[in-house]
């Protein structure tokens, strides 16, 4: 009798433009644009964050006339006067329309700056002009927008995701050979100003390139260096990614222990699953064929996969990735890739226990990717 295929959810997809927004803490969105766009774009917001939005909605006269920069200035005054806590920073969310007005936002935001004595952003909603993978970079350099040059002190950014470091990855404890005292991420920052202290960072990690532009505007603003190295779930590239970190803080890591931790996790959950078949969600995997690959590699029996991202069929690591697994496996994917854009939602029951890809990075991240492979095969016995 042929095994009945596990499916495994190793990771939580994105989330949406308010919840990215709202990551900045004590941040207060304003949204400025058609009532169209407000319903379509702030509405679903409303429903968790209804205490840190607020609506700014203007008719074509208004759009024309020139004067949505005092029309704006009141809507900010209205806001402080009435928001409680008081936000430390208020983001203006602006919509498609605004694309056609000869604004100046730079200046704008410095005279808001000025007159109320808080931060001020703009992040610009395009719809007209850009795909919906190309909003999200702009997103994030907006947020990261905030940030001001600062002394430099023994921290690292981690950048590209929305979850906090867990304690159980060895990511911190490597990089204390360098003296870096600890690793910042977005999800971890309890208040406005703890989140500015992200400024005064000796390198940045990002782990998505969706936070690339945002990495190069902060090496150009603040003089953060910065290295790319998404998640990846082969011991070997993993270990040169550490190269590529210490190459960059000029210090050799000693990454032993936690490599043979991690192998000593695969061998221990392929002496578990033995040949069942495997299946993947990998929604929120930013390198979704590369891990397949991985664990192919690794000796597991995976079938298939389902809700790959649409960025990974334009990405040409992801690309390869794909072919070797046409040409040097089992896996379906013929079958799998026709559900390239079925996007449905994973049920709460079966998102319970997931994480964000990035709460774990490398070693730490394949010892999770066990964990979720066993956690599966021991509820289906």
């Amino acid at each position: 009798m042929s095994k009945r295929p596990l499916t495994i959810f190793p990771a939580r997809r994105m989330l949406g433009v308010i919840n990215l927004l709202m990551t900045v803490p004590e941040n207060h969105v304003l949204f400025i644009g058609s009532p169209v766009c407000a319903r379509h774009d702030m509405t679903m917001g409303l429903y968790e964050y209804w205490r840190n939005i607020s609506f700014l909605t203007l008719n074509e006269l208004e759009l024309i006339r020139g004067d949505f920069d005092q029309i704006i200035d009141k809507a900010i005054t209205r806001i402080l006067n009435k928001a409680r806590p008081k936000p430390q920073a208020i983001t203006l969310y602006t919509g498609c329309p605004m694309q056609f007005m000869a604004a100046d936002f730079d200046s704008l935001l410095q005279n808001l700056e000025e007159k109320h004595g808080i931060y001020f952003g703009h992040f610009r909603m395009n719809r007209m002009k850009t795909s919906g993978r190309q909003i999200f970079p702009q997103l994030f350099k907006s947020l990261f927008s905030y940030l001001r040059l600062k002394e430099k002190k023994p921290t690292i950014n981690l950048l590209g995701s929305t979850a906090r470091l867990e304690p159980e990855n060895e990511l911190e404890k490597c990089l204390a050979q360098a003296s870096i005292e600890q690793v910042l991420t977005l999800k971890a920052m309890e208040d406005f100003r703890s989140f500015t202290e992200m400024g005064a960072s000796r390198a940045n990690i990002i782990l998505h390139a969706n936070y690339l532009l945002a990495a190069r505007d902060m090496e150009k603003r603040l003089g953060i260096p910065w290295i790319y190295l998404p998640v990846v779930y082969d011991p070997e590239q993993i270990e040169k990614q550490y190269a590529e970190i210490g190459n960059l803080l000029g210090c050799d890591l000693d990454i032993a222990g936690s490599k043979q931790n991690a192998l000593d996790s695969i061998e221990k959950t392929k002496a578990l699953v033995g040949d069942t078949p495997l299946v993947f969600d990998v929604i929120g995997i930013h390198k979704p064929f590369s891990m397949l690959v991985a664990l192919v590699k690794m000796g597991f029996k995976v079938t298939g996969f389902k809700h790959a991202p649409y960025d990974a069929y334009c990405d040409q690591s992801q690309t390869e990735a794909l072919e070797w697994l046409k040409l040097s496996s089992k896996v379906d994917t013929e079958h799998n890739e026709r559900l390239e854009f079925s996007y449905e939602r994973l049920r709460p029951a079966q998102m319970k226990n997931n994480s964000f890809e990035g709460a774990y990075f490398g070693f730490a991240a394949v010892e999770h990717l066990m964990h979720c492979i066993r956690e599966a095969y021991h509820k289906n016995e």
